[in-house]
């Protein structure tokens, strides 16, 4: 058993997220894909469940959402 512990500080927030159980742990940008959104994982990672946390609040545009 592998555990995780990442600590981030977002938008003057300090957050600390704590995985057990993990075996492995990546930080990627989601990339716009069709209505929604794409995160590629490694390919050993196949078949595998995995779980996606959101990081970071939503950008906004001259008061607005995007």
């Amino acid at each position: 058993m592998k555990i995780f512990l990442l600590f981030f500080i977002i938008g003057g927030d300090f957050i600390q997220v704590i995985i057990n159980n993990a075996e492995e742990s990546i930080t990627k940008e989601a990339k716009a894909h069709g209505n929604g959104a794409l995160v590629l994982v490694p390919k050993r990672w196949i078949g595998r469940k995995v779980q996606i946390t959101l990081l970071e609040e939503e950008k906004t545009s001259e008061g607005g959402k995007i």
